[in-house]
């Protein structure tokens, strides 16, 4: 499968780098897993972690 995420996040206290963000995707992508569950665990992580005033998530994935 191929995946392309496109990620955005409006932060209220915190800041989070790129690699930060692509070690957090890595880890639960490298699961196996329905997208729509990908999703909701990326964002959890993420509102846990940053606790920011929004977050967006696209994921396009291609099965071969």
């Amino acid at each position: 499968m191929y995946l392309k995420i496109h990620l955005a996040y409006f932060p209220l206290h915190k800041l989070a780098g790129l690699s930060t963000l692509t070690e957090v995707i890595n880890v639960l992508t490298h699961r196996l897993q329905l997208q729509e569950r990908l999703i909701l665990e990326i964002a959890e992580a993420l509102q846990e972690y940053l606790q920011p005033k929004g977050i967006a998530l696209f994921i396009k994935a291609n099965h071969y």
